[in-house]
C-alpha cells in the first residue's frame, strides 16, 4: 500500500495521480484544500463596485442546505478581468479565527447575496431630470426648490444610485419636474 501524507491537515480536492505511479511530492498530482483557509469567490460586476464604498458582507447558502452562513471580505483582485469586466472578491466565513475549521466545504456551490453600505444616494427613478444637459433631483429650498446636479452611478433595485455634487438632499421632488425645470429656467424658483 501507498501512503501520502500532507504537511496541512484539509481536504483532498483532486487526486490526478495513476495507479502505480511514483510522484515528487511537488509534482501535484493530489491537490489537497487546508479547510482553514477556504474561501468564497464571488466575480463582482464591474457597474456594481462603483456603487458601493467600504467593505462588502454577504450571506451563503450552499446548494442542498436552508442555512446561510455569514461572509466578510478579505481581498480583492488587484484589477478587473477584462473579459467578463468583474473583480474577483474573496470571503471567509465570518467569525472564523485563524486555525479554526471554516464552516466553508472546498468544492460546493452556493449563492450569495452581497450587502455593502452605497457610495451615493439612491432615489426614485422618477425623481431624476436632465436640465441644461446634465442629470439633476430637485431638492426642497426654503419656498421654493433648487436643481442638485448628480451623477449616475448605476441602480439598486428599483431605485437610482447617484453621487450627489455638494450636500445629500434630504428630500428630492418625483412629480411636477416639468413645472421645476420650467420655474428654474424662467427665474421664478418653485413654490
Amino acid at each position: 500500500g501507498w501512503t501520502w501524507t500532507s504537511d496541512v491537515q484539509g481536504v483532498v480536492e483532486r487526486v490526478a495521480c495513476t495507479r502505480g505511479q511514483v510522484a515528487r511530492p511537488d509534482s501535484g498530482c493530489l491537490t489537497v484544500v487546508d479547510a482553514a483557509k477556504v474561501v468564497v469567490r464571488v466575480h463582482v460586476p464591474e457597474t456594481w463596485l462603483g456603487r458601493w464604498h467600504g467593505p462588502i458582507n454577504g450571506e451563503l447558502v450552499m446548494s442542498g442546505d436552508d442555512a446561510s452562513i455569514a461572509l466578510q471580505e478579505v481581498r480583492r483582485a488587484p484589477r478587473l478581468d477584462e473579459g467578463s469586466r468583474t473583480l474577483a472578491v474573496d470571503f471567509v466565513a465570518m467569525g472564523t479565527a485563524k486555525g479554526d475549521t471554516s464552516p466553508l466545504t472546498p468544492g460546493r456551490s452556493g449563492r450569495v447575496a452581497l450587502r455593502a453600505a452605497l457610495a451615493g444616494l439612491a432615489v426614485p427613478e422618477a425623481a431624476l431630470t436632465r436640465l441644461d444637459g446634465r442629470d439633476v433631483v430637485f431638492t426642497p429650498a426654503g419656498e421654493g426648490a433648487v436643481p442638485v446636479p448628480v451623477e449616475r452611478l448605476g441602480r439598486d433595485g428599483e431605485r437610482i444610485v447617484v453621487r450627489v455634487q455638494g450636500p445629500a438632499p434630504g428630500e428630492v421632488a418625483t412629480r411636477g419636474l416639468f413645472l421645476l425645470k420650467s420655474r428654474h429656467v424662467l427665474g421664478e424658483g418653485a413654490p
